[in-house]
């Protein structure tokens, strides 16, 4: 019982998890979006300041939505790390943008960067969460239900033969055959 309540837990804690990575992908193809409309809004002769000012809100929604990271733990670390090193190429695009509006310079390069950049943090994170998939099917499902039935099927084994040395014993007293036949 405590293996099977262990084993709900994971899975839930996993679920979890799974509709997080999924959030957190939808949140960066959101990212992506506004960041394809900035950079539209920069091509049409906007602002620079205004510009400026939404590529900073845009570049700290993305810092802010790094420390989500900290919270996966059935995730791999190296997962994780992979996510972290995304996460980061995207802010540092995004940085490059920034610089390049106070030069007064096309910012559209690094725009189009981050954009890609999002998307691919988007693409990783749904890989992520699929993957969990996989661990839930293989990890604790397949693999530890096999485990868990070889024990069984061992413990089996011992009751079996413990039955049969009673029973041996309580028909030791009757014709030799006579209990052999039954079981």
């Amino acid at each position: 019982k405590l293996r099977d309540l262990q084993s709900t837990a994971m899975m839930t804690k996993m679920k979890k998890e799974k509709d997080m990575l999924m959030e957190m992908s939808h949140n960066a193809l959101n990212m992506s979006q506004w960041q394809e409309q900035i950079a539209s809004e920069a091509m049409q002769g906007n602002s620079r300041p205004i510009t400026a000012q939404k590529q900073e809100a845009l570049k700290q929604t993305l810092l802010k939505s790094i420390d989500a990271l900290n919270s996966l733990s059935m995730t791999s670390p190296q997962t994780v790390s992979e996510l972290m090193r995304q996460y980061d190429k995207a802010a540092e695009a995004m940085g490059k943008s920034l610089s390049e509006l106070e030069k007064n310079s096309a910012a559209s390069g690094p725009m189009a960067s981050s954009e890609e950049r999002l998307n691919a943090i988007s693409f990783s994170l749904m890989n992520a969460a699929g993957a969990m998939d996989g661990e839930q099917g293989q990890g604790e499902g397949e693999s530890g239900m096999a485990e868990g039935m070889q024990k069984l099927s061992g413990k089996q084994a011992m009751i079996n033969g413990a039955t049969g040395e009673i029973l041996r014993r309580m028909l030791g007293g009757q014709e030799p055959g006579q209990g052999e036949g039954d079981g």
